[in-house]
């Protein structure tokens, strides 16, 4: 893992915002994250050959994302900006240009290329010309106004460089952005794609933007937030020591004098310089257990091992009103992190159902759990036997199947969702 803080990543950043300040140009309504600017800087340093990267978001970030890439030297092996826009009062090309200059970049590290008529007119001819023997980074700006056009470029990605890692920015929350929606049912399980938010990698990256989306056989990126999440994971495990102290030290009667430099111990009196001060007992430990708790709520987000392929699936697609029926469903586990039973753990993996009507209204959403027979590790199928509870009027349903991670998410609402059946319930 790259030691690299996030305050260093965003350096090329801060120093050219500085640069418009100096100009008086007018910030862009999108900036790309202190934590975005870290991320993205890990999967280039990360992945294990230099890449190529497209900028197509110069317009949106006002420049900001060119500098950013162009200061990657040692990580990309060229970056290439495209202007998509004409409609911006200032020409962010100049800025980002002379920018290299006063940041002590190289002009060489970067290439402005001319669209006049958008980006699916010139991706094919550019990115042909591209080394195919490097990787492609596109860094993609995402607008809910112009949905339709980053859709088709997408398409046309695909098209030209299947291969190509796609970096979405900025991806909206899921149920408010109509985007990402779309992009979930882009890269539904039954596409050769899959989207990843970066959000979803760490607790400690929960403010991202950053979205990507790559091909499912890519493993590299898989085994990249692997590590992103081995890595901080570790750094937040203070909250189980911190609790374990303080509950050995009230085992102990009292909680032992915490030690405050210059710590205010009456009105006009300072402590000595290193000298111990006793708090009240209740005191110290109401401070630490609001910080464990504090703690705790940061990890409210744990990762969720949603990578699953249905592989094959036995169930009637006739059924009685009100009954139970038996089913059964082979899936594959397509994550780096095993699925346990929720029987063996309290987040453990269920499979379950949702039913809808055949206009497509949710009916129920909690359907019947149908437990693991065993843990499944990475890359391994089971057979899983279910069942399900019918609706209790005749008619025409859907019958979609999913997973889930009690108390945490299902795998539907992550890009994962299960196959539909269209099921006649009689009388």
């Amino acid at each position: 893992m790259n030691t690299e803080t996030i305050f260093q990543a965003y350096q090329p950043i801060e120093c050219y915002l500085r640069l418009l300040d100096d100009a008086h140009v007018a910030r862009p309504i999108f900036q790309i994250k202190g934590i975005d600017a870290f991320l993205l800087r890990q999967l280039a340093i990360l992945y294990p050959s230099q890449a190529t990267v497209l900028d197509l978001a110069g317009a949106l970030t006002g420049g900001v994302s060119t500098v950013f890439w162009a200061a990657q030297t040692d990580a990309v092996a060229h970056t290439f900006a495209a202007d998509l826009r004409r409609d911006l009062k200032f020409s962010w090309q100049t800025l980002a240009a002379e920018a290299l200059g006063q940041l002590a970049l190289s002009a060489a590290a970067l290439t402005f290329v001319d669209a006049p008529q958008g980006v699916p007119d010139m991706l094919e001819t550019l990115i042909g010309s591209f080394n195919r023997l490097s990787p492609l980074l596109v860094v993609l700006p995402l607008s809910e106004s112009a949905s339709d056009g980053v859709l088709d470029c997408i398409a046309r990605l695909r098209m030209v460089r299947p291969d190509a890692i796609i970096l979405l920015l900025p991806l909206g929350s899921v149920g408010e952005s109509s985007i990402l929606e779309r992009l979930l049912a882009l890269c539904g399980t039954q596409s050769a794609y899959r989207l990843y938010a970066l959000r979803e990698v760490s607790p400690f990256f929960a403010v991202s933007q950053l979205g990507l989306i790559v091909e499912r056989t890519n493993l590299h990126i898989p085994a990249i937030f692997d590590r992103l999440h081995a890595t901080f994971d570790g750094n937040f495990n203070y909250v189980a020591l911190a609790d374990q102290m303080v509950k050995l030290q009230l085992e102990a009667g009292s909680l032992q004098p915490i030690k405050l430099v210059g710590a205010t111990v009456s009105a006009g009196a300072t402590a000595a310089e290193g000298a111990a001060v006793s708090l009240p007992t209740q005191i110290a430990h109401a401070i630490v257990t609001r910080a464990v708790s504090f703690g705790r709520w940061l990890l409210r987000k744990p990762i969720v091992p949603s990578g699953v392929t249905y592989l094959q699936c036995a169930i009637p697609r006739k059924m009685r009103a009100g009954d139970v029926v038996e089913g059964m469903v082979e899936v594959r586990n397509d994550n780096r992190i095993p699925w346990r039973p929720a029987g063996s753990t309290s987040k453990g993996v269920n499979f379950s159902y949702h039913w809808y009507t055949q206009r497509g209204d949710l009916l129920v959403k909690e359907g019947t759990r149908s437990v693991l027979p065993n843990v499944v590790e990475p890359g391994q199928s089971v057979e899983i036997n279910f069942n399900v509870t019918t609706p209790p009027e005749a008619g025409i349903f859907k019958l979609e199947l999913d997973m889930l991670q009690e108390g945490i998410a299902w795998f539907s609402s992550l890009g994962n969702p299960g196959p539909a059946f269209e099921v006649t319930i009689l009388p």
